[in-house]
């Protein structure tokens, strides 16, 4: 990751496990390690913490923990209807909806 402070492995590997029914506790943000601060991806991408090139797929799994939303109204969506809009791919939504299921 930019500024050496994680490697784009864990990073992507801690964000991933927000995904799995497993991690409960996962809050769906990223922590800035400097200061402790729960950062969106964006916030973290603006902040100059996580790359450019890693945005989407970071952006990706942490909509899978936080949830989708339409992006224009703004309002939830399931899974089902994220892919139905395109927003994630046929099989993203497969794991997530076979994880619902299974918690």
């Amino acid at each position: 990751m930019k500024k050496g402070l994680i490697d784009k492995t864990t990073a992507l590997r801690l964000l991933q496990a927000q995904e799995s029914a497993d991690a409960q506790a996962a809050t769906g943000h990223m922590i800035d390690p400097r200061t402790n601060q729960k950062l969106t991806v964006e916030e973290a991408c603006d902040q100059g913490l996580v790359d450019e090139n890693d945005r989407q797929r970071l952006l990706a799994a942490e909509a899978a923990a936080v949830g989708y939303h339409d992006p224009d109204t703004g309002k939830p969506l399931s899974a089902f209807q994220a892919m139905k809009k395109g927003l994630i791919d046929k099989t993203t939504a497969l794991r997530l909806l076979q994880a619902q299921e299974s918690a």
